[in-house]
Parts: C-alpha cells; sequence; structure tokens
C-alpha cells in the first residue's frame, strides 16, 4: 500500500514525516504494543519517493497501471513538448515511451488543443522539442508498506484534521496517485535508518530551494507529542516509592517466605545467626526456617510420625536458655513458653494472675 502527503515547502514536509510518526503511533497503541511500530513490522510505512504533480497529469493515465520509460530518450512521460506536424509546431505532452513495449515510435505526444495522440518516431531536434513548462501544483511524499489497510484508515480517522490531506492508496501510482517521481528515496526492501529521513529532507530541500532548518527532528518530534496529547489517553502516574535507606535494600519485598517488610521499617525481631531484622516474629520466624533450619526447635519422629504434646525430656531442642528458678528444680527450656508452661503446671505460685 502507499500513502501521500502534498508539501510545498521544508516546513509542510516535516510536517509531514510527523503525521506518517503520528499514524505509527497510534497503529501501535492499538495493537497493544505502548510503544510506535518499528520497520520490521508489516503496518509500517517507510519514505519512498517524492512526486511532482502538474496540472494535465489525471490526462496522462490511459488504464495502464505504470508507464514504462526509457532512460536514453530527452522527455520523460509528462514532459511538455513541441511537435513538428505539417509545417508547425504543436504544443502537448508525453504519455508514453513506446519503444519500450517493443514497438518502432519513440514517444507518444497528447496534443493540448485537440486532445488528439500522435507518435514520433525518432529523437530528433527536428521532429520534438521542448515546450512551456507544465505548472507544479505541489509536491508529495509517497510513503510505502506492505499491509492494506483498513487498521491505517482507523488511525488515520483517529488523527482528525491533523490527518486530513493524508491519503491513502493501495498502490503508488495511477489513479489514486498522480504525478511522476522525481527522487527515488528508497525501495520496499530496504533497510530502514533514521539516515533515510535525513536524505529525504534534503532532497525535498533542493526541489524547493529552501535550506533544512537545524532543529528539523525537534520540530518534528514536537509535532507529534502534541498532536498525541489530544488523540490518546495519557499513560497511568507511576507508582510512588518509598524512600530507601542508604545500604538497605529490602524495600519493595515481599512478606512472603519470610522476607523483610514491605516498608523497610525496623521492628526489633533479630535473627541470632545472621542479624537480620524484623517487624514481625513470624517473619522472622519465616526467615530461620528458609536460612537456619537449625535453629528451628522440632520434634523428634518415632515410627514415621511425629507425637503430640510436649517433646520429651531427652529430646535435642538447642541451647536451653530458659531456667526454673525454684531450688531443687533446675528445669531448663529452650523457650519462655516452655519454662511458663512449666511453672504454671509445678509451681503455680511463681504465676501472677490478674485480679
Amino acid at each position: 500500500m502507499a500513502a501521500a502527503i502534498p508539501f510545498t515547502s521544508v516546513d509542510e514536509f516535516i510536517r509531514a514525516i510527523a503525521k506518517i510518526d503520528m499514524l505509527h503511533a497510534i497503529l501501535g497503541a492499538r495493537a497493544g504494543k505502548n510503544r510506535p511500530l518499528t520497520p520490521d513490522d508489516d503496518f509500517f510505512l517507510r519514505p519512498f519517493a517524492i512526486h511532482e504533480v502538474a496540472a494535465g497529469d489525471d490526462e496522462l493515465w490511459d488504464g495502464a497501471t505504470t508507464f514504462g520509460e526509457c532512460e536514453s530518450l530527452r522527455f520523460r512521460v509528462g514532459d511538455s513538448v513541441q511537435c513538428f506536424e505539417q509545417g508547425s509546431w504543436l504544443s502537448g505532452v508525453v504519455v508514453r515511451h513506446p519503444v519500450v513495449d517493443g514497438e518502432t515510435d519513440v514517444y507518444e505526444v497528447k496534443l493540448h488543443e485537440t486532445g488528439r495522440r500522435i507518435r514520433i518516431d525518432t529523437d530528433d531536434h527536428e521532429c520534438i522539442r521542448e515546450g512551456a513548462s507544465r505548472g507544479i501544483l505541489r509536491y508529495e511524499l509517497i510513503f510505502v508498506g506492505f499491509k492494506v489497510r483498513q487498521d491505517h484508515d482507523n488511525a488515520l480517522n483517529a488523527m482528525g484534521a491533523f490527518g486530513r490531506d493524508v491519503q491513502l492508496a493501495a498502490s503508488t501510482g495511477p489513479p489514486e496517485l498522480m504525478g511522476r517521481c522525481v527522487t527515488q528515496l528508497s525501495t520496499l526492501f530496504e533497510q530502514l535508518t533514521e539516515g533515510l529521513y535525513e536524505a529525504a529532507i534534503q532532497a525535498a530541500s533542493k526541489i524547493v530551494d529552501i535550506a533544512v532548518p537545524d532543529d528539523w527532528q525537534d520540530v518534528r518530534q514536537g509535532l507529534v507529542a502534541e498532536q498525541l496529547a489530544q488523540v490518546l489517553p495519557p499513560p497511568p502516574p507511576a507508582m510512588p516509592q518509598a524512600p530507601q535507606p542508604p545500604g538497605d535494600t529490602r524495600i519493595g519485598t515481599s512478606l512472603k517466605r519470610g522476607r523483610p517488610s514491605a516498608t523497610g521499617e525496623l521492628g526489633g525481631y533479630l535473627c541470632p545467626a545472621c542479624g537480620k531484622d524484623y517487624s514481625s516474629s513470624s517473619s522472622l520466624y519465616q526467615h530461620k526456617r528458609m536460612r537456619h533450619p537449625e535453629l528451628i526447635c522440632r520434634q523428634p519422629v518415632e515410627d514415621g510420625k511425629r507425637p503430640r504434646g510436649r517433646p520429651s525430656a531427652d529430646a535435642d531442642l538447642g541451647e536451653k536458655r530458659f531456667i526454673c528458678t525454684v531450688d531443687g528444680c533446675a528445669k531448663a527450656y529452650a523457650s519462655s513458653p516452655g519454662l511458663y508452661q512449666h511453672r504454671r503446671a509445678h509451681h503455680p505460685e511463681l504465676i501472677n494472675y490478674r485480679r
């Protein structure tokens, strides 16, 4: 498929490129890519050629989709000429090079006054010469792509007034796109780089005889950003991040599987093995279970079953730091709850009951 955007100045040429950039951005957003299309996408449109459109171009097309041209001839298809016939010079326009189709004549010319077509059998100054230049109406920047085309139509409609003069077509020639190529920019299968856009705007500046502004890329990007803000919803705001203390990598991690708290606040639950600080005892327990299983007090397993109730007296419970202070008892436990249960059962007088 193809797209044609008219321009008569360098500023309009920059806007033409910005319009295709915007079209790519809308296509990418609607495809869920959250970015503009890239050259490897089938819907991407690349700069292809610059056409000049002159008065009477629509008369050059006689049903053929393309016109073959002989490069060795002096006049191209679309050139205004004068032909010598019956003792006078008649004005017309070259509409075909019959020689490229295997015929003997070199020019077929359509006369302006009568619309009659005549043939010239030799490229000679005595038979055919340059005529008055046809008035050039505009230039068109032509883009080409692989896929046609409903997605492009929908994106173009979303552009509103900014894309009003963008013409989408099935091919680069008549009857949809008139005019003739004056500068070939690329081929359909050529690798696209940013240098192609630079070459394209330099070619356009020569045609319109106006220098390229140094900030043309900034102007191009500014136009795209300004127009996209009107048709695409703004991106969701970023979630605020809690400040991270120097050297602390715990902020934003989950509490699952014994990890530190989401806020990074210090909770006073310290691991005796590595010094990690947690905001809850359950988090500290999960940390010990994953990193230091030797600190977990487990009951012994007998005959494949773990007994219920309190551990046996000879069970290995780790370091017994909690000792009963009653004379003659000297029972020791690995945790304060264990010592409390012992006091409650054997030394209730040591328990301070609330009244």
